[in-house]
């Protein structure tokens, strides 16, 4: 006897046995009872769900001379010959291949004819959104006024393209993708009625490869079963369907989360000369750091990853030494590469390349640890530096801060003393002298040495005293003293920006851009090199680049840019657009397109 495939075997035949779809069943079973039958269904949702078979549940129902509370008996005469396809007046149509005019018009010509044994003449359109539009346009009528003893049931996958006049005309249900519990229970149940030996790690593989399509779990079950000898394990399952084992996407993981390049090109080249699917290798891969996401996250991580107890245990222990924003960009990264690997013609160099941008991104370096088996780095970094001429961000602002103002209260002391005995200054000299003061404010383009500073400030102290003398406005030394303090402070902050740093800042103002709907912008602005100096944040394009240089210097694009650019830095700066061939720090133009762009 030929072998059945176990979907068609084990398709249900009543209502009770209808995996899921509770929303579904029960108003048709109801309908069947209350003997309120309509004459148009249209039964819409992913592959898989059961759409086809409640239509043929439905449909011998409404016929079955013997229903037992609303499900088909399936031994009347009505319902054995449904269950072996030999009943006339139960019509099955595969719309994907009888989608003409013509063979609409052929069904809507015998509709009127009454039916041959059973109460109802049932028609199910399979795939109905394949129906051409002149067929949709010669079914319309009959769906409109159709016989009293007719019954038209539409199973689609693609509900959004039957047209409105159609959908409008029919009673309509959204079958749901069905659970992972509930496959697996229907899948324990086919395996012990067919003595199958499966673990239940690989029951759970197959459910979540279905992807809440029980004909595909089933359908695989029903190759693993016949492809492999002895009990079946998840790996018996990974490999059938070409995916990676588990131990091999873990290697890769921990490669790109402690940043082993060697490592990583070494697994790479394992699993490529295995034969494996690179794109299916990057899906994999993304699927697992999505799981980590789940763990981070979610509290009951077993369910909703669906991954077995020691491959989760694994992923416990590397979640907490990466953060969430490295995740989040990984799989972002993963994503642009899959798209990448489709249309490349070298597609191991470029998943090369794609894993290894993971490791060298700047805009993840400071927000991950190392694993336990790795050597800590960061650790002993702050002990090391300490001691060092490059001490770090918090000791570099405490005590100079704390020096300078105890200077700025001194000055500011001497010249309340001062204002005191000025009673006979005029307004206009006030008005000057804050005029003087805006352009003392202005930063320094030569910044002086310490020794310097502090002499400075010893002859502004003396000239203050010397003016009350001579009854001369003072209000400058204050500012004066306050605007060498500043320097001092964005001198050490500019020291603090270094080549990635600003990079990452300058693709934050870019992104930025983009955000607000300034593409243009965001393109011209792209291919410049920037750098900052002091307080002044410099934009400098490539001699020649006169019409990027003339987009981006507008009074308009500047005030935008001097916005983000203020905001990603957290200090006020003045923003600055050149053009010339003297260069900048730091550019988010990719190398090609700048050796592209030069080489036109």
């Amino acid at each position: 006897m030929a072998h059945i495939a176990l979907y068609r075997a084990f398709r249900p035949q009543t209502f009770d046995e209808v995996v899921a779809q509770k929303h579904i069943v029960y108003p048709l079973r109801q309908s069947v009872r209350n003997k309120m039958i309509n004459h148009a269904l249209l039964f819409a949702g992913t592959r898989g769900t059961g759409k086809t078979s409640l239509a043929k549940i439905y449909a011998k129902a409404i016929n079955c001379k013997q229903p037992d509370d609303g499900n088909p008996c399936n031994k009347c005469e009505i319902c054995l010959s449904a269950n072996d396809g030999s009943l006339l007046d139960i019509v099955e149509m595969d719309a994907a291949s009888h989608n003409s005019v013509e063979n609409i018009r052929k069904m809507t010509e015998e509709v009127i004819y009454t039916p041959v044994s059973a109460a109802f003449k049932v028609y199910i359109i399979d795939e109905a959104h394949m129906l051409s539009g002149g067929a949709f346009n010669a079914l319309l009528k009959t769906l409109e006024e159709p016989p009293s003893h007719a019954v038209f049931i539409l199973a689609t996958t693609e509900a959004h393209r039957i047209p409105a006049t159609i959908a409008s005309r029919c009673q309509r249900y959204d079958f749901r993708r069905i659970g992972s519990d509930d496959i697996q229970h229907q899948l324990q149940s086919i395996a012990k009625a067919e003595k199958i030996a499966i673990d239940q790690g690989a029951i759970k593989t197959i459910a979540s490869l279905a992807d809440g399509a029980l004909r595909d779990a089933i359908s695989l079950l029903d190759q693993v079963s016949g492809g492999v000898e002895g009990d079946i394990t998840r790996q018996h399952v990974l490999d059938l369907v070409g995916l990676t084992s588990d131990q091999a996407i873990l290697t890769l993981i921990r490669a790109i989360v402690e940043r082993k390049p060697d490592a990583l090109l070494t697994s790479v080249e394992e699993l490529s000369m295995s034969g494996r699917d690179l794109n299916r290798l990057t899906l994999d891969l993304a699927q697992q750091f999505r799981n980590l996401l789940v763990i981070k996250f979610a509290d009951d991580a077993t369910s909703i990853s669906q991954l077995p107890d020691d491959v989760l245990a694994e992923l416990r222990q590397i979640a907490p030494h990466i953060s969430t924003n490295r995740l989040i960009r990984i799989v972002q990264k993963l994503s642009e590469l899959l798209s990448d690997l489709r249309f490349s013609g070298q597609p191991r160099t470029t998943l090369e390349i794609g894993l290894l941008s993971l490791l060298a991104d700047p805009s993840t370096t400071e927000d991950s640890s190392p694993l336990p088996t790795a050597k800590p780095k960061k650790e002993t970094a702050p002990e090391t530096t300490t001691a060092k001429a490059q001490p770090t961000t918090d000791s570099v602002k405490a005590k100079p801060v704390e020096k300078k103002a105890s200077q700025s209260d001194v000055a500011a002391d001497k010249k309340m003393d001062l204002l005191s005995t000025l009673n006979e200054a005029s307004e206009e000299k006030v008005s000057a002298q804050e005029k003087e003061v805006v352009e003392v404010k202005e930063p320094a383009k030569a910044e002086p040495r310490k020794e310097e500073k502090e002499e400075a400030v010893v002859e502004e102290v003396v000239a203050v005293e010397d003016a009350s003398k001579v009854a001369e406005p003072a209000e400058p030394v204050a500012p004066k003293q306050e605007v060498a303090s500043t320097a001092t402070e964005t001198e050490s902050a500019t020291e603090e920006i270094d080549h990635l740093d600003l990079l990452e800042i300058w693709e934050k103002v870019l992104d930025d851009l983009s955000a607000n709907n300034r593409m243009d912008l965001r393109l011209m602005a792209k291919s410049a090199e920037v750098s900052l100096d002091d307080r002044v944040f410099t934009i400098r394009f490539k001699q020649g680049m006169t019409g990027a240089y003339q987009l981006v210097s507008k009074q308009a694009s500047v005030e935008l840019i001097t916005s983000y650019v203020v905001k990603h830095l957290d200090r006020p700066v003045s923003v600055s657009v050149a053009i010339g061939d003297e260069g900048g720090q730091a550019t988010a133009e990719e190398e090609w397109l700048r050796a592209l762009r030069e080489r036109t």
